[in-house]
């Protein structure tokens, strides 16, 4: 805690603990793995990372839990071949996404995992 006196007044400033706020953020992190998202389109690149070769790369909006878009789209690498307008389940993890790929240095952060069936 940091106090501050200023005419006369203690105004009390809480910073958080750093070990504390280390913990939180990996916590979050874990909890938002997954995300929902419609697929927008399809991006085509004539140069890309040698990881990303015969990749099919899917423009996808992520959703909210009221299937509203939530955040800018993202770029996501698509094994399942989804259509634009499908609903697809992202997974938001690099470290998985280097699995899938089979490369640790891909740049790849997003990866479809699943289609909605609706």
């Amino acid at each position: 805690m940091q106090f501050a006196i200023e005419n006369g007044v203690t105004d009390v400033k809480t910073r958080p603990d750093p070990a504390s706020n280390r913990k939180l953020q990996i916590a979050n992190r874990k909890s938002n793995l997954m995300q929902l998202g419609t697929v927008i389109g399809h991006a085509t690149s004539t140069i890309k990372h040698r990881s990303l070769n015969g990749c099919r790369l899917a423009l996808v909006q992520p959703l909210n839990v009221a299937f509203e878009p939530e955040a800018d789209p993202v770029l996501a690498v698509d094994r399942h071949s989804a259509a634009p307008g499908q609903r697809v389940i992202l997974n938001t993890d690099g470290k998985a996404a280097r699995d899938v790929i089979g490369d640790d240095k891909t740049p790849v952060r997003y990866f479809v995992i699943g289609l909605v069936d609706e």
